[in-house]
């Protein structure tokens, strides 16, 4: 998600099972917790909607490991700004 007022550069990077209409819902007001929304909300800029979203990786909807993995590998990389961990998903790559 890249933040939908001109001049923001913020970026956003999740994962969701569910369907992304429903994630976006979540992002623009309906979720109290997203950093999505409260960027918006702290910031004045506008709701995000459906042009706002990138899909970048997918294929992973009954696998939740698969996509918290690829979503880890992507903050990992891509290092985006609202992106605020507040804990992290344990990983076990070697026993």
């Amino acid at each position: 998600m890249t933040c939908p007022e001109v001049l923001c550069n913020e970026v956003y990077i999740g994962e969701t099972g569910r369907r992304l209409k429903e994630r976006i819902n979540d992002h623009a007001g309906r979720d109290s917790k997203s950093h999505v929304l409260k960027h918006s909300l702290q910031c004045s800029h506008p709701s995000v909607n459906i042009d706002d979203f990138e899909i970048i990786s997918s294929n992973y909807r009954k696998n939740i490991f698969k996509r918290r993995l690829s979503e880890a590998l992507y903050i990992k990389s891509l290092r985006p700004s609202l992106n605020v961990q507040e804990q992290s998903y344990a990983l076990k790559l070697y026993n």
